[in-house]
């Protein structure tokens, strides 16, 4: 029997491999694979998606309603009168129904914050604040941001759970694509490269040491090669299953957030578990998340960009292979399947 709805405005093919978007899709895929009694509603992009939206909510009953945050079927955003009004009525439609929405950005914390000016901010305030009113479940993507949230928007802890990214086994052995000398150690940054994210201040404390060697993926990184030192390659953007091979030949990960950024301490840093996954230890920022896995997982090294020069360099082998060791010991505690399986509000009832 029908007991769930999944509201879904992406065809089958559509795939992201990369940050939240991933995370999204591997939610998706789950609950349509593993949830007894459930049903999808498609949402495909044209004039008569949002009739066909609202036309549902009306006689959707007892079900529960399963949205991925904000890709409710419109933009719930937007402040012309007509986009205002179409958010009022889904507002009206879905007040009293079974909910649960999965979060993997607090929108307005996350515009304010990293000066992202698409949407006019107080709009944006407003609409989340109405949003997180409403009785429904909520699946933050980090506990940092379950805790701000159930903070600030007075949201009961017991509607509320924590999905973080997850990763993939690593499937294949091949050699890496460059030459590895002996004793020397590779550290790997996996990950959009545009400006603007800490990637020149990563290049610029990374030390010039013929055994310490830098190596980055990703998209929009061209711009990089200006910039390398003698220790340093650009691989280019590579498929995820490529890249995540590399990753597993590789020694230490790297995630540079902002730790000073609000956002970037309430976000789970996605490559954290791509590192993991991969069986590799990890050098970050101090933000939030990382240092709550750290401290209970033992699972790398936490310091500020500007001190990266010298933990990298104090770094020697026995204590990157012990830290290594225990990667791959709790790297199946990181894979999609184990994560999603832990959450009650997606798990699967008999």
């Amino acid at each position: 029997m029908e007991r769930y709805v999944l509201i879904d405005i992406h065809d089958d093919d559509h795939r992201i491999d990369e940050g939240g978007a991933s995370r999204a899709m591997a939610i998706r895929r789950y609950v349509l694979g593993n949830i007894k009694g459930i049903k999808r509603l498609y949402l495909p992009k044209s004039k008569l998606r949002i009739l066909k939206h609202f036309a549902y909510l009306l006689f959707a009953g007892n079900k529960t309603l399963i949205y991925i945050y904000p890709e409710v079927g419109f933009d719930i955003f937007q402040k012309d009168k007509k986009r205002k009004l179409i958010t009022d009525i889904w507002f009206r439609l879905i007040k009293g129904k079974k909910l649960i929405f999965d979060i993997a950005d607090i929108k307005y914390e996350q515009a304010k914050d990293l000066e992202i000016y698409r949407y006019d901010h107080d709009r944006m305030r407003d609409v989340e604040k109405e949003f997180f009113a409403l009785p429904a479940d909520f699946i933050f993507a980090s506990s940092s941001m379950r805790e701000y949230a159930v903070s600030h928007f007075d949201i009961p802890l017991e509607r509320t759970d924590v999905c973080i990214n997850g990763g993939n086994k690593v499937t294949g052995t091949s050699p890496l694509p460059f030459e590895k000398k002996e004793g020397e150690t590779l550290f790997v940054y996996s990950g959009t490269l545009n400006k603007g994210r800490s990637i020149e201040k990563m290049i610029g404390n990374f030390p010039e040491d013929p055994d310490k060697k830098l190596i980055l993926m990703g998209p929009e990184g061209e711009w990089t090669r200006d910039i390398l030192k003698d220790n340093m390659i650009y691989l280019g953007a590579l498929p995820e299953e490529e890249a995540h091979n590399i990753v597993s030949g590789c020694d230490v990960g790297l995630i540079p957030y902002d730790n000073e950024r609000l956002y970037y301490n309430l976000a789970y840093p996605t490559k954290l578990s791509f590192y993991l996954t991969a069986g590799i230890p990890v050098l970050s920022t101090p933000v939030s998340e990382f240092n709550k896995i750290n401290e209970i997982r033992d699972i790398g090294w936490g310091g500020v960009l500007d001190s990266w020069s010298e933990i990298i360099s104090s770094l020697d082998g026995s204590s990157i292979a012990a830290k290594k060791e225990r990667a791959k010991q709790i790297s199946d505690q990181f894979l999609w399947d184990n994560i999603l399986k832990q959450n009650r509000f997606i798990v699967n009832e008999e």
